[in-house]
C-alpha cells in the first residue's frame, strides 16, 4: 500500500503542490476517495467524509497569488 497526499494546481502559475500529511491508501480505493471529496463539498460538515478543500490560496513564485484547485491525490515517496 502506498502513501498519497492531496494535490492542488494553481491555474495562475501552473504549479502543482501537495498539502496535508501523507495517508496510506490502497490504489483501488483512490476513485472512491475522490468521490467522497466531491460529496463532502455537497454535504459540508459530515465527519465521515475526507476533508480536502476544493480551493486553497497559493503564493506563486513571482509574487502573485492564485486560487489553487484540488487536482487529486499524488503518491508520496
Amino acid at each position: 500500500m502506498s502513501k498519497y497526499r492531496a494535490a492542488y494546481k494553481c491555474p495562475l502559475c501552473g504549479s502543482i503542490f501537495c498539502t496535508g500529511d501523507a495517508m496510506e491508501i490502497p490504489y483501488d480505493e483512490l476513485p472512491v476517495l475522490l468521490g467522497k471529496v466531491i460529496r463532502n463539498q455537497k454535504f459540508a460538515g459530515n465527519p465521515y467524509l475526507y476533508q480536502a478543500p476544493m480551493h486553497i490560496p497559493h503564493k506563486c513564485g513571482d509574487g502573485s497569488t492564485g486560487l489553487a484547485q484540488f487536482a487529486g491525490f499524488i503518491i508520496s515517496y
